[in-house]
């Protein structure tokens, strides 16, 4: 089912890797244009995935996600933040899978390819990579999960866009600033 998802990620521990605030204003270093750069790709990795309002932060990243069908592609991809997918907005499962196991509470099967845990997980994975293998920034880490909300309307979203683009003026005031 087609949806947007509003997304945060963090670096472990909350460490700044990405850059820093100045005059409101986020600078990016090098890896923060990395985490950037492959943000703005995750569109060209998952066919029916676009990418919408997001904001690489010294410690985390903010993001839009949206997902949709395969028959509604062509209306969907593509287009300006004005035109909307039609129809409602719906949740997809995060994790998909015909069997739960319970160990050490509920744990389930491995994400499906092209939900929003396996695209994030894409996005860590070659964040961290790059940090790595290219960087040499070898203690670079994401946090292990992260942070989902489904947009269930059009007023949502705009109030999320409005979020993500002033987080670093608010920086100071974000609960991730440490």
């Amino acid at each position: 089912m087609a949806g947007y998802y509003f997304i945060t990620i963090c670096t472990k521990n909350k460490e700044h890797f990405f850059g820093q605030i100045e005059n409101s204003v986020m600078c990016l270093n090098d890896l923060g244009s990395v985490a950037h750069q492959f943000w703005k790709e995750i569109p060209t990795h998952f066919l029916l995935t676009r990418t919408d309002q997001f904001v690489v932060m010294p410690n985390h990243v903010h993001g839009i996600i949206g997902l949709t069908m395969a028959h509604e592609r062509k209306y969907y991809l593509g287009l300006s933040d004005a035109h909307l997918p039609s129809g409602e907005f719906h949740e997809i499962p995060l994790t998909v899978g015909n069997r739960t196991t319970m160990k050490h509470g509920r744990q389930f099967s491995k994400p499906k390819k092209g939900t929003v845990s396996s695209i994030i997980g894409r996005y860590k994975s070659a964040v961290s990579r790059y940090a790595h293998l290219e960087l040499e920034i070898h203690h670079f880490k994401w946090q292990r999960l992260m942070h989902d909300h489904i947009i269930k309307d059009k007023t949502g979203l705009n109030n999320i866009r409005n979020y993500i683009q002033n987080n670093p003026a608010n920086w100071h005031d974000d609960r991730f600033y440490a």
